[in-house]
Protein backbone atom coordinates (compact mmCIF):
# COMPACT_ATOMS: atom_id res chain seq x y z
CA UNK A 1 0.00 0.00 0.00
CA UNK A 2 1.52 2.93 -0.99
CA UNK A 3 2.00 6.36 1.65
CA UNK A 4 -1.10 8.46 0.03
CA UNK A 5 -3.40 5.27 0.27
CA UNK A 6 -2.18 5.14 3.80
CA UNK A 7 -2.44 8.79 4.91
CA UNK A 8 -6.59 8.44 3.41
CA UNK A 9 -7.36 5.64 5.60
CA UNK A 10 -5.92 6.98 8.75
CA UNK A 11 -7.82 10.09 7.62
CA UNK A 12 -10.88 8.27 7.24
CA UNK A 13 -10.57 6.51 10.86
CA UNK A 14 -9.84 9.97 12.56
CA UNK A 15 -13.06 11.25 11.11
CA UNK A 16 -15.63 8.05 12.55
CA UNK A 17 -13.81 8.49 15.83
CA UNK A 18 -14.32 12.13 16.11
CA UNK A 19 -18.21 11.68 15.70
CA UNK A 20 -18.50 8.60 17.75
CA UNK A 21 -17.53 10.76 20.48
CA UNK A 22 -20.18 13.51 19.50
CA UNK A 23 -22.58 11.25 19.29
CA UNK A 24 -22.26 9.61 22.87
CA UNK A 25 -21.80 13.76 24.19
CA UNK A 26 -25.08 14.61 23.08
CA UNK A 27 -26.91 11.64 24.68
CA UNK A 28 -25.10 11.99 28.07
CA UNK A 29 -26.17 15.57 27.81
CA UNK A 30 -29.79 14.87 27.16
CA UNK A 31 -30.18 12.33 29.88
CA UNK A 32 -28.97 14.78 31.92
CA UNK A 33 -31.56 17.52 31.10
CA UNK A 34 -34.43 15.24 31.61
CA UNK A 35 -33.22 13.99 34.83
CA UNK A 36 -32.66 17.67 35.59
CA UNK A 37 -36.10 18.92 34.12
CA UNK A 38 -37.80 15.85 35.93
CA UNK A 39 -36.48 16.91 40.25
CA UNK A 40 -37.21 20.50 39.10
CA UNK A 41 -40.48 18.90 38.20
CA UNK A 42 -41.15 17.30 41.40
CA UNK A 43 -39.84 20.44 43.26
CA UNK A 44 -42.69 22.11 42.20
CA UNK A 45 -44.97 19.50 43.07
CA UNK A 46 -43.93 19.32 46.77
CA UNK A 47 -43.89 23.04 47.21
CA UNK A 48 -47.41 24.61 45.84
CA UNK A 49 -48.01 27.97 45.74
CA UNK A 50 -49.81 29.59 48.80
CA UNK A 51 -52.85 32.21 47.84
CA UNK A 52 -53.53 34.15 51.01
CA UNK A 53 -57.64 35.45 50.79
CA UNK A 54 -58.69 37.84 53.44
CA UNK A 55 -62.16 37.64 54.42
CA UNK A 56 -64.01 41.08 52.95
CA UNK A 57 -65.10 43.05 56.55
CA UNK A 58 -68.96 43.05 55.85
CA UNK A 59 -69.39 45.45 59.27
CA UNK A 60 -70.42 48.69 59.25
CA UNK A 61 -69.24 49.42 62.82
CA UNK A 62 -66.59 52.32 63.28
CA UNK A 63 -64.17 51.71 66.05
CA UNK A 64 -61.64 54.52 67.24
CA UNK A 65 -60.24 55.19 70.90
CA UNK A 66 -58.65 58.45 72.67
CA UNK A 67 -55.25 58.06 74.40
CA UNK A 68 -54.42 60.47 77.64
CA UNK A 69 -50.96 62.05 76.28
CA UNK A 70 -50.56 62.65 79.64
CA UNK A 71 -49.93 59.34 80.95
CA UNK A 72 -50.44 57.52 77.87
CA UNK A 73 -53.65 55.10 78.78
CA UNK A 74 -56.35 54.87 76.76
CA UNK A 75 -59.50 56.93 78.00
CA UNK A 76 -62.47 55.19 76.40
CA UNK A 77 -62.97 53.05 73.52
CA UNK A 78 -65.89 53.57 71.52
CA UNK A 79 -68.08 52.44 68.56
CA UNK A 80 -70.79 54.15 65.88
CA UNK A 81 -73.17 53.02 63.33
CA UNK A 82 -75.31 55.03 61.42
CA UNK A 83 -78.99 54.29 60.21
CA UNK A 84 -79.82 53.24 57.12
CA UNK A 85 -82.44 55.93 57.10
CA UNK A 86 -82.18 59.68 57.19
CA UNK A 87 -84.00 62.21 59.73
CA UNK A 88 -85.16 65.53 59.71
CA UNK A 89 -84.92 67.92 62.59
CA UNK A 90 -85.45 71.17 63.72
CA UNK A 91 -85.73 74.58 61.13
CA UNK A 92 -86.00 77.80 60.82
CA UNK A 93 -87.48 80.42 58.54
CA UNK A 94 -84.87 82.35 56.29
CA UNK A 95 -85.19 84.94 54.04
CA UNK A 96 -84.26 84.49 50.57
CA UNK A 97 -83.93 86.53 47.82
CA UNK A 98 -84.28 85.82 44.00
CA UNK A 99 -83.58 88.27 41.30
CA UNK A 100 -84.80 87.71 37.37
CA UNK A 101 -83.32 88.79 34.75
CA UNK A 102 -84.92 89.76 31.16
CA UNK A 103 -83.40 90.26 28.03
CA UNK A 104 -85.39 92.02 25.10
CA UNK A 105 -83.44 92.73 21.84
CA UNK A 106 -85.39 94.63 19.17
CA UNK A 107 -84.53 95.20 15.58
CA UNK A 108 -86.14 97.89 13.36
CA UNK A 109 -85.06 99.26 10.08
CA UNK A 110 -83.30 102.92 10.01
CA UNK A 111 -84.53 105.23 7.96
CA UNK A 112 -82.34 108.62 6.79
CA UNK A 113 -84.05 111.58 7.10
CA UNK A 114 -83.11 112.77 3.43
CA UNK A 115 -84.18 109.98 1.09
CA UNK A 116 -83.37 109.22 -2.76
CA UNK A 117 -83.21 106.26 -5.21
CA UNK A 118 -79.53 105.06 -3.83
CA UNK A 119 -80.63 105.40 -0.05
CA UNK A 120 -83.91 103.45 -0.78
CA UNK A 121 -81.94 99.97 -1.73
CA UNK A 122 -79.57 100.39 0.61
CA UNK A 123 -81.73 99.70 3.74
CA UNK A 124 -80.09 100.25 7.63
CA UNK A 125 -81.26 98.41 10.39
CA UNK A 126 -80.71 99.10 13.60
CA UNK A 127 -80.75 96.77 16.73
CA UNK A 128 -82.10 98.21 20.14
CA UNK A 129 -81.48 95.59 23.80
CA UNK A 130 -83.46 96.37 26.65
CA UNK A 131 -82.39 94.76 29.74
CA UNK A 132 -85.08 94.29 32.99
CA UNK A 133 -84.41 92.97 36.46
CA UNK A 134 -87.04 91.89 38.88
CA UNK A 135 -86.50 91.45 42.61
CA UNK A 136 -88.53 88.87 44.88
CA UNK A 137 -87.72 88.29 48.61
CA UNK A 138 -89.59 86.17 51.08
CA UNK A 139 -89.02 83.69 53.97
CA UNK A 140 -88.34 80.13 53.06
CA UNK A 141 -88.25 77.27 55.65
CA UNK A 142 -85.34 75.15 56.15
CA UNK A 143 -84.60 71.91 57.60
CA UNK A 144 -81.68 70.06 58.93
CA UNK A 145 -81.40 66.59 57.63
CA UNK A 146 -79.09 63.50 58.78
CA UNK A 147 -78.98 60.61 60.30
CA UNK A 148 -79.09 58.82 63.77
CA UNK A 149 -76.28 57.08 64.94
CA UNK A 150 -75.72 54.56 68.06
CA UNK A 151 -72.56 55.07 70.10
CA UNK A 152 -71.10 53.15 72.45
CA UNK A 153 -68.42 54.02 75.11
CA UNK A 154 -66.71 52.74 77.37
CA UNK A 155 -64.21 54.69 79.83
CA UNK A 156 -61.25 53.75 82.10
CA UNK A 157 -64.11 53.96 84.99
CA UNK A 158 -65.48 50.96 83.45
CA UNK A 159 -68.42 52.97 82.68
CA UNK A 160 -70.28 51.48 79.38
CA UNK A 161 -72.63 54.24 78.16
CA UNK A 162 -75.61 53.43 74.72
CA UNK A 163 -76.37 56.70 73.42
CA UNK A 164 -78.53 57.47 70.04
CA UNK A 165 -77.65 60.67 68.36
CA UNK A 166 -78.34 62.52 65.45
CA UNK A 167 -75.84 64.27 63.33
CA UNK A 168 -78.23 67.04 62.76
CA UNK A 169 -76.78 68.27 66.32
CA UNK A 170 -80.66 68.66 67.49
CA UNK A 171 -83.14 66.09 68.30
CA UNK A 172 -86.13 66.67 70.42
CA UNK A 173 -86.39 63.84 73.09
CA UNK A 174 -89.77 64.57 74.47
CA UNK A 175 -90.60 60.66 75.09
CA UNK A 176 -89.32 58.45 78.21
CA UNK A 177 -89.24 55.00 76.06
CA UNK A 178 -88.39 53.30 72.92
CA UNK A 179 -89.12 50.43 71.33
CA UNK A 180 -86.46 48.16 69.44
CA UNK A 181 -86.97 45.30 67.68
CA UNK A 182 -83.59 42.68 67.83
CA UNK A 183 -84.22 40.90 63.85
CA UNK A 184 -87.17 39.43 64.05
CA UNK A 185 -88.07 39.10 67.91
CA UNK A 186 -90.85 41.20 69.45
CA UNK A 187 -90.40 44.86 70.58
CA UNK A 188 -88.51 45.49 73.67
CA UNK A 189 -89.25 48.93 75.36
CA UNK A 190 -86.27 50.36 77.05
CA UNK A 191 -86.35 53.14 79.39
CA UNK A 192 -84.24 56.38 77.84
CA UNK A 193 -83.37 59.88 79.19
CA UNK A 194 -82.13 62.96 77.40
CA UNK A 195 -78.52 63.99 77.16
CA UNK A 196 -79.24 67.47 77.69
CA UNK A 197 -81.26 68.99 81.11
CA UNK A 198 -83.33 70.92 78.09
CA UNK A 199 -84.88 68.30 76.04
CA UNK A 200 -85.11 70.61 73.13
CA UNK A 201 -81.29 71.35 72.97
CA UNK A 202 -80.43 67.64 73.38
CA UNK A 203 -78.84 66.24 69.98
CA UNK A 204 -79.81 62.77 71.26
CA UNK A 205 -80.94 60.15 74.26
CA UNK A 206 -78.94 57.13 76.82
CA UNK A 207 -80.43 53.46 76.85
CA UNK A 208 -80.48 52.89 80.73
CA UNK A 209 -80.23 49.09 80.84
CA UNK A 210 -76.94 49.39 78.26
CA UNK A 211 -75.45 46.01 79.07
CA UNK A 212 -78.49 43.88 78.43
CA UNK A 213 -79.02 46.45 75.13
CA UNK A 214 -75.34 45.49 74.21
CA UNK A 215 -75.43 41.82 74.43
CA UNK A 216 -78.33 41.29 72.36
CA UNK A 217 -76.95 43.84 69.77
CA UNK A 218 -73.62 41.40 69.62
CA UNK A 219 -76.51 38.33 68.41
CA UNK A 220 -78.51 40.74 65.91
CA UNK A 221 -78.00 41.19 62.49
CA UNK A 222 -80.36 43.95 62.27
CA UNK A 223 -82.53 46.69 65.06
CA UNK A 224 -85.62 48.53 64.21
CA UNK A 225 -85.88 51.65 66.37
CA UNK A 226 -88.96 53.20 66.99
CA UNK A 227 -88.95 57.18 68.26
CA UNK A 228 -91.79 58.85 68.71
CA UNK A 229 -95.25 58.68 70.41
CA UNK A 230 -95.94 54.59 70.56
CA UNK A 231 -97.77 53.56 67.74
CA UNK A 232 -99.08 57.39 66.75
CA UNK A 233 -98.09 58.99 63.00
CA UNK A 234 -95.56 60.93 64.45
CA UNK A 235 -93.59 58.01 65.90
CA UNK A 236 -90.63 56.89 63.06
CA UNK A 237 -88.68 53.62 62.62
CA UNK A 238 -85.38 53.44 61.87
CA UNK A 239 -82.92 50.72 60.83
CA UNK A 240 -79.95 49.72 61.68
CA UNK A 241 -77.32 46.64 60.04
CA UNK A 242 -75.80 45.84 63.45
CA UNK A 243 -74.15 42.32 62.22
CA UNK A 244 -70.63 42.14 63.21
CA UNK A 245 -69.91 44.01 66.36
CA UNK A 246 -66.83 43.58 68.23
CA UNK A 247 -66.96 44.69 71.91
CA UNK A 248 -65.29 43.15 74.48
CA UNK A 249 -65.42 46.17 77.06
Amino acid sequence: MSTNAKKIWISIGIFFFVIGGISKCNDHFKKGKTRSHHASSKDQQAKPLAVATQPADSSKWKYYNHEDRMTSTIAYYAADLYSDERITTGGYWKDQSTSTTTTKTTIKEKKPWFQTKNTTDRKKFEATTTTTTTNESGPEWVSNTGFLFIHLKHNTNKNTTVEILSSTHLLDVNFNTVRIRFDNNEPIRFNVRSNAVDSGSANGFYINSSKEFITMLKTSKKILLEIGTEGSELARVFTFQVAGLEWNH
